[in-house]
């Protein structure tokens, strides 16, 4: 069992490696360009233990107030 996860473990960091130098995924034409700051934003993702959702608001600077 250690060994199939050894083996795991070297895939997923090779994996890693590939993914970290795609330029599909680290280009810079895919990045948003930065606009006027939003007075509110909404997150939801797909977690293991089921959907996580985000809901902020900022104040005039972008902040999230206390």
């Amino acid at each position: 069992m250690h060994w199939a996860r050894l083996i795991e473990l070297l895939y997923s960091a090779e994996r890693l490696l590939e993914l970290a130098v795609d330029p599909d995924i680290t280009g810079k034409e895919l990045r948003a360009p930065l606009g006027p700051i939003p007075g509110e934003g909404v997150g939801i993702v797909e977690a293991q233990r089921g959907t996580l959702t985000h809901h902020y608001w900022t104040d005039d600077k972008g902040v999230v107030p206390k």
